[in-house]
């Protein structure tokens, strides 16, 4: 059992109760992770195998993982679970396949909706660049959105994801945040 907990996290009556844990693959030494809070304060850090139960507060938490080999967690997984209204939850399963690090994001409590608006779309058929502004006016970091386009159809109301020129993923918009995104 490998892990820290910064000394300075404090409990408060919007925390839930909750157990990571990492491990379960192979080659678990080339395996570390830490989770970040809004803030940006490193709030606990790991590697495989732990297991640790810490109260986390209600928000959006940032998670990067690591592999010192550069060949993803071969199989290790980082799970994240507690009990909310008298039942489990699983806040996150997640792992990395390739590389040296990755990251993805996980909630606690009741922090909200998200509510994403496309703004200043613009083509620039010169440079074959498609531009587009997307602001998140909900209460809740949205991540891993899938955005597609299509120029070469007329538009028929219908969503077929057979008619799309290319997709783009929106890795995280905060709450508030607008992030311009630009493809070609």
């Amino acid at each position: 059992n490998s892990f820290w907990v910064n000394p300075d996290l404090a409990s408060n009556s919007r925390a839930t109760s909750v157990t990571i844990q990492c491990g379960g693959g192979n080659y678990e030494s080339e395996v570390s992770w830490e989770i970040i809070d809004a803030g940006g304060t490193v709030i606990a850090s790991g590697g495989a195998p732990s297991t640790l139960d810490i109260d986390l507060q209600d928000g959006t938490y940032l998670v990067n993982g690591y592999d010192s080999w550069g060949d993803g967690w071969n199989g290790n997984v980082l799970t994240i679970d507690g009990e909310v209204d008298g039942q489990t939850t699983n806040f996150l399963t997640w792992t990395f396949d390739t590389g040296s690090e990755a990251s993805t994001y996980f909630s606690i409590g009741d922090v909200g909706s998200v509510n994403l608006i496309p703004s200043n779309i613009v083509y620039d058929q010169d440079q074959d660049v498609l531009s587009v502004d997307i602001t998140n006016s909900g209460t809740f970091g949205a991540f891993d959105i899938g955005i597609a386009y299509n120029f070469n159809s007329e538009p028929s109301g219908d969503c077929e994801y057979g008619n799309i020129d290319d997709v783009f993923i929106l890795e995280y918009v905060g709450s508030g945040e607008t992030v311009t995104f630009s493809v070609g």
